[in-house]
């Protein structure tokens, strides 16, 4: 399930039961989502995707003035990543539209990113029958036209290589893409899109180790990003955390925000939320003897310390996957 606040509306997308792509608006009649009201109400579901299709891994992103896109991947025949937009002006989806070639091979883990002017940037993770690597491609709202593709990390052999891409951008249109590399030990490899230039930069490595889960990234108006990710140490599962600052373009010191016994893991997930004063709220999953719980922690955005772990689920039981939007 992905979500998005855009333009006074909750965006809701989910992938049903028959494996189409289904969205809903909660229409929020003007009011802040935090004040509860009569007029709020949801709309019929609407299938976006292709008919008779089966898709996974659907993202979704939105701007302030109601700009939506969404990509996912369509499973059935050639794996394909496909897109659809909502154009607020006049309340419809375009058709579903393939952005990756057909693949003899996979395609997995689309992201996108959504500027004010309605551009997006999509990424997602390729691979062919001997390798694996990150691509990444370019939306123009004015032209109504897509970029070519490109790869942003040399290709691997299948079983390495490059995976599990996200992508986050700021209002001038410049972006951050993060994945993790499993070659070589490990590594977490972020690659910036200069707007100036309309480059990416060659991907560098800010972590060292097995990544286990698909990093969550999020970018302030300063320019400031908030990297996460789960890395295997033995005998445990780490919760790292690095925080990039757009004044001096350079990644501070990698942070552990949480540990947990590898037997209690539960395949882990988390988010990041950034606020305009530019504080962070990391929600993500604490596997304990006995079950799962939901925990936050809040950073300053001034002083970069993080706060206590604040236990959200209270009581025994599993519960996990949670997600912020701020």
């Amino acid at each position: 399930v992905q979500e998005a606040i855009t333009n006074g509306r909750w965006i809701h997308l989910a992938t049903a039961s028959s494996l189409a792509l289904v969205l809903r608006a909660l229409a929020l009649g003007g009011v802040s989502p935090n004040v509860s009201a009569d007029v709020t109400a949801w709309s019929e579901p609407q299938v976006v995707s292709r008919p008779d299709t089966d898709v996974v891994d659907p993202e979704l992103a939105a701007n302030a003035r109601g700009d939506v896109i969404a990509v996912w991947t369509r499973t059935g025949g050639w794996p394909t990543v496909e897109s659809a937009r909502f154009d607020p002006s006049t309340r419809t989806w375009s058709e579903a539209t393939a952005i990756s070639p057909p693949s003899y091979g996979s395609l997995a883990f689309p992201d996108v990113m959504i500027e004010p002017d309605g551009d997006a940037r999509v990424v997602w993770e390729q691979r062919t029958p001997t390798a694996r690597t990150v691509v990444a491609r370019r939306y123009s709202h004015q032209d109504d036209a897509w970029s070519a593709i490109l790869e942003l990390d040399t290709p691997a052999p299948l079983g390495m290589g490059s995976a599990r891409p996200v992508v986050v951008g700021d209002a001038d249109g410049d972006a951050l893409a993060v994945w993790s590399r499993s070659d070589a030990g490990g590594a977490l490899r972020p690659a910036w899109f200069d707007a100036s230039s309309a480059a990416w930069t060659a991907p560098s490595t800010i972590s060292q180790g097995a990544v286990l889960t698909r990093p969550a990234a999020t970018i302030d108006g300063d320019d400031d990003v908030t990297i996460a990710w789960y890395r295997f140490s033995a005998p445990s599962l780490v919760l790292e955390v690095v925080r990039f600052d757009g004044a001096s373009s350079t990644f501070g010191a990698v942070v552990e925000l949480d540990r947990m016994a590898l037997s209690t893991a539960y395949s882990p997930t988390g988010d990041l939320g950034v606020d305009g004063s530019g504080d962070v709220v990391a929600v993500f999953d604490h596997g304990f003897v006995g079950g799962v719980e939901v925990v936050v922690r809040r950073c300053d955005g001034d002083s970069g310390t993080w706060g206590p772990r604040v236990q959200l689920t209270p009581g025994p039981g599993t519960r996990s996957g949670g997600t912020v939007a701020v």
